[in-house]
């Protein structure tokens, strides 16, 4: 394939470009310079869970009936024949080890090492070969870091063999202009690589430390030339679509996108922990003014916004920013739902169902006594009609007191402690104001005693 990484392809379709090459081919070189880095492996992990994820969304679809029928009418009895041959192995196969560890789906995956430094004219072939086995094997080994380990698990397991080969470095003279392209100003040794590695790939006597070049297999069964090309049309198909597979970014990207994330989430934990102590859920929270409501909601704003910019420093400018205004957005809601709680707090809301008990209350009140003063006290029928009246009322407005203050209590407990920071604030005004007429009633030096 092309050249990857260069300043002119996008993540998108260096991915597509790898996936498809690695979904065509039985034999994937990797090729990197000087030696295989962690950015590498990376890479190589992301670009084959394309290849994988095309792979499955391929076969759950190869799957379906509606497909299967449609293979059959598209590509006549050969590709029939061979989708009956792969459901019935899928069948059999799932059937008896579904338990059993899936097999990779590629084939085979060679790292090729350009300019390494390591080789020289006295090295023998067994020698190198030895050399190449042993740096794979330390590549490739268990890390106790997570996400390293993680990286070698995905590449192992989406190839069935991976091997290494490195070649030196051609020779200087074969980087000036002014080269022609003879072969005698190659280095030998490198030369000698080459030789080495091409009988490596294509003579199967020589390819000891792996299997010999192979065709291309699908569920263990090789392709025709004609099964090919249906496979391709369906992978092309499926990475032009886009929908099953997310969208590729660039690592610096991925990584700005998870910052920016983790800075509004902060953000946001910054603006309900001030929202919530003077209006929200804490223990604290009282009912407040319009005016102290809008004050404490700016001040939350500022907080929140002060902490997202203070954590969100990586990245596109622009990328931030989109990200800024779902904040902003978000602040913005839950600014009403603190609101709508503040609001049920108010102690002066819907009054009418305060007014009408006491006005209730007041008339009992006003009737009991009525009834007192004008009834006999002869002790006749009248006169206990009046008093069980009298006991009544006393009793009725007394309830409808003593619900009512346990009502305001809880209404109004969110008050109690703007009241009692107005009344210190009296208190203290009162005592500096008394002490300062006592200093100015207070001759200087003190009383005088005659």
């Amino acid at each position: 394939t092309q050249g990857l990484f260069d300043n002119e392809t996008t993540m998108g379709l260096t991915s597509c470009i790898f996936g498809l090459s690695t979904l065509m081919s039985s034999y994937q070189i990797y090729n990197v310079s000087n030696r295989i880095q962690e950015d590498h492996l990376q890479q190589l992990a992301l670009f084959t869970e394309y290849g994988r994820m095309a792979v499955a969304a391929q076969q759950q679809s190869s799957c379906s009936p509606a497909a299967a029928a449609a293979a059959a009418k598209n590509n006549g009895a050969s590709a029939e024949t061979t989708a009956a041959r792969d459901a019935a192995s899928s069948s059999s196969s799932s059937d008896g080890a579904k338990a059993a560890t899936p097999e990779p789906p590629f084939q085979r995956l060679e790292f090729l090492v350009r300019d390494w430094t390591e080789f020289d004219e006295s090295m023998s072939d067994d020698a190198m070969e030895e050399a190449m086995a042993t740096y794979l094997d330390e590549v490739l080994a268990s890390r106790a870091a997570d996400d390293l380990e993680f990286t070698r698990e995905q590449i192992r397991s989406c190839f069935r063999t991976i091997s290494c080969r490195m070649l030196p470095h051609p020779g200087l003279a074969v980087t000036k202009l002014r080269y022609d392209g003879a072969v005698a100003a190659i280095d030998p040794l490198f030369v000698r690589c080459v030789r080495r590695f091409a009988e490596h790939v294509f003579d199967t006597a020589s390819a000891t430390d792996a299997p010999p070049l192979e065709a291309k297999r699908i569920n263990r069964e090789p392709l025709t030339a004609a099964q090919l090309a249906n496979y391709v049309r369906a992978y092309v198909g499926m990475f032009a679509d886009g929908a099953r597979f997310p969208q590729a970014t660039t690592m610096l990207e991925a990584t700005a996108t998870a910052n920016n994330r983790n800075a509004k989430e902060l953000a946001l934990d910054a603006y309900n922990a001030v929202m919530d102590r003077a209006c929200g859920t804490h223990r604290d929270a009282a009912f407040l003014p319009a005016g102290e409501f809008a004050e404490v909601a700016r001040r939350a704003d500022a907080t929140a916004l002060e902490t997202f910019d203070a954590k969100a420093t990586m990245g596109r400018r622009a990328a931030i920013l989109d990200v800024k205004r779902d904040l902003v957005a978000d602040v913005d809601k839950l600014k009403k739902q603190y609101a709508l709680m503040n609001d049920a707090r108010n102690p002066f809301k819907n009054a009418e169902f305060y007014v009408l008990p006491l006005g209730v209350a007041t008339l009992s009140w006003f009737v009991r006594h009525v009834t007192d003063a004008v009834c006999p006290e002869d002790g006749s029928f009248l006169a206990s009609t009046c008093n069980r009246a009298e006991h009544a009322l006393h009793q009725f407005y007394t309830l409808i007191i003593f619900l009512m203050l346990v009502t305001f209590y809880f209404k109004f407990k969110g008050m109690f402690k703007h009241v009692n920071a107005i009344l210190k604030a009296a208190w203290t005004a009162s005592l500096e104001a008394a002490s300062a007429q006592v200093a100015a009633s207070t001759p200087p030096g003190g009383v005088k005693r005659d």
